[in-house]
């Protein structure tokens, strides 16, 4: 009887501490196209709390080929990128925007003068590839989350089985 009372109560724990650990990842599902390149998947992201989501990774591919990541802050010289999405506003990426790590070179999705940019290694600043970008809240739920939520259903599955068949 203790036994059952004190599992349950860990299974409880276990789904309220990671159902809140969870609410700080949001999943943005983009797509985007133009000149030459066309792209989508969703990144993974931690909201900043001031309007912004700091992109820690990303699944996706562009013209086929799949990313390997997203770059970490300031680990790439070559580009200026911050690894930010806006969703509430227009645009929704800035200037420096969200470096990806790529097998055909790293690209940098940004915001440039009038709409959004694409630059690759060797795109002059003042010159990028101009796509149409779009993102949105995704309703992937985090595995995570997936995972205590179905080990504690099994859980409570189990000790009712034991209430009902002793």
């Amino acid at each position: 009887m203790h036994l059952s009372i004190r599992s349950g109560i860990v299974l409880v724990i276990l789904t309220l501490s990671t159902v809140a650990f969870a609410g700080n990842i949001t999943y943005i599902s983009f797509n985007y196209s133009g000149d030459g390149f066309t792209g989508s998947g969703y990144f993974t992201t931690t909201d900043q709390h001031d309007g912004s989501w700091l992109v820690t990774d990303v699944k996706g591919q562009q013209n086929g080929i799949p990313f390997a990541g997203v770059e970490p802050l300031n680990s790439n010289p070559g580009f200026s990128f911050n690894n930010l999405v806006f969703l509430n506003s227009t645009p929704q990426l800035d200037i420096n925007g969200v470096l990806l790590s790529w097998d055909g070179g790293d690209v940098n999705l940004g915001y440039y003068g009038e709409g959004y940019a694409l630059w690759r290694a060797g795109t002059p600043a003042d010159a990028p590839y101009q796509i149409d970008f779009q993102a949105e809240v995704s309703s992937a739920p985090e595995p995570s989350t997936l995972l205590t939520l179905g080990s504690s259903l099994l859980g409570l599955a189990g000790l009712a089985r034991k209430r009902l068949f002793r």
